[in-house]
């Protein structure tokens, strides 16, 4: 019986087997083919819809881009003119003849350059910003391309990628900027080193020159200044010696040199007048070719007359060159 059973079992799988295999040969081609097509439209719209959400997604990454770098462009502009004005002052300061334009030269150039440092920070986390949204547009256009081979479909737009890729540009004249701030900062130091020079050559000499020619307490301020504008006038005129030593020492011209009162000790406020001056924090408006400075008129015209209640007070003359 439990043969007969197992028998009549295995039949019927057999039977069932036969009947489901003739079944799929004899399922109609067309519903096949249907429900393949039915699947790649599916593969295909997800896809797509895949590439929207990704392009829309770049968009915004690239409008954030692209506004970073209009800011970054400025501050690097910005940067780029402070280190040409530092560079443009501290090559005048290397040229100047007489240290209260070596100086005054030496803290304009020194000014841009701190305006520079200032803004070399900002530059900098712009830089990263811009950098950071730059991959991030990449990736992004990365994902679009693959998904866009796998459609058949013509790759991604260039004039979307050419903009970003402007973000390459920048990149170099950022090393550009750096570069041209490695020189600056050395011409810079050139610079500080010789206005300091001049100063320490000019400083003991103007300041006893000054004591004994307008250094009484009733020589006004500008008096002092004027003494001192004179002598570097006369460094950078042809008819003089070119060093301040030589200018002062020069047979004939400061009574001082020669009279015993050489010696005389300089105020406070005549030190303070001296160092104001030669750093360059003081200009008179005199002009180039005073050189004459005594108790009577001289040359060929009189530019300044400093009065003074005790004495006949002070000419300031020039010549016509």
């Amino acid at each position: 019986m439990l043969r007969k059973t197992v028998r009549v079992l295995l039949c019927g799988i057999v039977f069932l087997g036969m009947f489901y295999s003739i079944s799929i040969k004899n399922y109609p081609v067309e519903a096949m083919n249907a429900i393949k097509w039915q699947k790649m439209v599916e593969w295909e719209n997800g896809l797509r819809d895949e590439i929207g959400d990704l392009e829309k997604q770049f968009e915004e990454e690239e409008g954030k881009l692209l506004t970073q770098m209009d800011a970054l462009e400025e501050v690097m502009s910005s940067n780029q003119k402070s280190l040409k004005k530092t560079e443009n002052y501290a090559q005048k300061s290397l040229k100047a003849k007489v240290c209260s334009k070596a100086n005054r030269y030496c803290w304009k150039a020194k000014e841009s350059y701190s305006s520079y440092r200032k803004n070399e920070g900002t530059a900098y986390l712009k830089m990263a910003k811009c950098q950071e949204l730059y991959d991030s547009c990449k990736e992004l256009s990365n994902q679009i391309c693959q998904r866009q081979k796998k459609l058949l479909l013509d790759e991604f737009e260039k004039e979307d990628l050419e903009d970003i890729d402007k973000f390459r540009l920048l990149v170099k004249e950022s090393e550009k900027v750096d570069s041209l701030e490695e020189e600056v900062s050395e011409e810079l130091k050139e610079a500080d080193k010789y206005s300091k020079k001049l100063f320490n050559e000019y400083y003991p000499y103007l300041l006893k020159l000054v004591t004994c020619e307008a250094g009484a307490e009733y020589c006004p301020d500008v008096d002092q200044y004027y003494v001192m504008n004179v002598v570097e006038n006369r460094v950078e005129n042809k008819h003089y010696p070119n060093s301040v030593v030589g200018v002062i020492f020069q047979k004939g011209q400061y009574a001082p040199t020669w009279n015993g009162s050489w010696g005389r000790k300089a105020d406070k406020r005549t030190q303070e007048n001296v160092k104001n001056y030669l750093l360059g924090n003081i200009q008179t408006g005199m002009p180039k070719n005073i050189v004459y400075q005594a108790a009577f008129a001289q040359g060929d015209y009189v530019w300044r007359y400093v009065p003074n209640h005790v004495d006949e007070g002070s000419y300031y003359c020039g010549v016509n060159e």
